[in-house]
């Protein structure tokens, strides 16, 4: 099987969550592959068939790392990825310095390593504020308004709930701009009778959200609770699977994340909705354009499908995305994965194309 770093030795470092100390102390620093401590590590199959294939893969909290410390630990890896990065959001003042002091700077001093994301993408996709600068690109975006921390008291977020949800009194989900896995959303089933449970949840977003984030306001699309969400997952700028999520067929549950028993199903190409890719396709060439054309890696692409039959987009994921890559394992698929995330900036330049299909050798 032939593999682009066949002939050298190349190594990877996967940026983690924050371990417990106590784990820590057990292993040496850094911990390699081999001794991976952490009992799940998002889209480890990835670093499992790099540490299979010979590269020297290495896994560290990136905790670990501050404007102080040598940037030869770091200048000594090939790349760098994000993709087990998650929990980023519980830290989000010390994620942010450690992309402006430490990712940021390396990525500008040191251009022979490739940082997968490029940490500028990471930092502007770590705010869902991006939604703006897509929906200003002409992208379908759920309709959102944006609190800042500030205006985040129950009676102005009252009024800013009714005012947005105007005559028509449709429901409205809120959620910080900095999070993840369906924390801290909740949904507002009749603005115009807010219940106790409505108030109650925004006396602690009023109490808790951080001054690094805003609050947001956006429509509740209700085909989420009967078609789902579809995540579209794109290595290297070529449309790669997609996967359907569903929430607990209970009445209630709107949250389709598995800590609320969400439901998981592949689709086959043909069950993904019209125009979903080629979107994909274009988003991917609006950030190539935006941020370099050797910037990303790998997107996913969160969006619904509205009674319209329109696809609209939820979020796009940048960081540290479940892409789900365990569940195709068959024949070549990690090969060509791995192959497309580390060589397309090498081999292509991404264009990007509603059919996919530019991609100059």
């Amino acid at each position: 099987m032939s593999i682009w770093f066949q002939n050298k030795r190349t190594s990877i470092l996967f940026l983690t969550p924050d371990v417990d100390p106590t784990v820590a102390q057990k292993f040496s620093f850094p911990a390699r592959a081999s001794t991976l401590p952490f009992p799940h590590v998002q889209n480890k199959i990835v670093a499992e068939y790099l540490h299979q294939q010979g590269a020297d893969v290495q896994f560290l909290p990136w905790t670990c790392f501050k404007a102080n410390v040598p940037t030869k630990i770091l200048s000594s890896f090939d790349y760098i990825l994000f993709f087990s990065c998650d929990k980023y959001e519980c830290h989000i003042d010390d994620f942010y310095d450690f992309l402006r002091d430490v990712l940021i700077p390396l990525h500008r001093n040191y251009r022979d390593i490739r940082i997968i994301n490029n940490p500028e993408v990471i930092h502007w996709n770590m705010d869902k504020l991006y939604l703006k600068d897509l929906e200003k690109a002409g992208f379908p975006v759920l309709r959102t308004t944006f609190l800042s921390s500030s205006s985040v008291t129950v009676p102005l977020l009252s009024a800013a709930i009714r005012s947005f949800a105007g005559a028509k009194n449709l429901p409205v989900i809120l959620k910080p701009s900095i999070s993840a896995s369906g924390v801290n959303v909740h949904l507002v089933r009749d603005p115009g009778q807010m219940t106790t449970e409505d108030i109650s949840y925004m006396e602690f977003i009023a109490s808790h959200l951080s001054s690094k984030c805003s609050l947001m306001i956006q429509d509740f699309e209700s085909s989420i609770c009967t078609t789902g969400e579809y995540s579209l997952v794109f290595i290297g700028g070529i449309f790669s699977h997609a996967t359907l999520k569903t929430p607990v067929a209970n009445g209630r549950e709107y949250r389709i994340n598995t800590m609320y028993h969400g439901r998981l199903d592949d689709v086959t190409d043909d069950q993904v909705p019209d125009l979903a890719v080629s979107l994909g396709y274009e988003i991917w060439a609006w950030l190539c354009e935006k941020f370099g054309s050797k910037a990303i890696g790998y997107m996913r692409l969160d969006g619904m499908v509205q009674n319209t039959g329109k696809f609209i987009i939820g979020e796009i994921e940048l960081i540290e995305p479940d892409m789900w890559l365990d569940r195709h394992v068959g024949g070549t698929f990690l090969q060509d994965t791995v192959q497309r995330l580390f060589q397309q900036e090498s081999r292509c330049e991404i264009l990007g194309s509603k059919n996919g299909t530019k991609l100059l050798e």
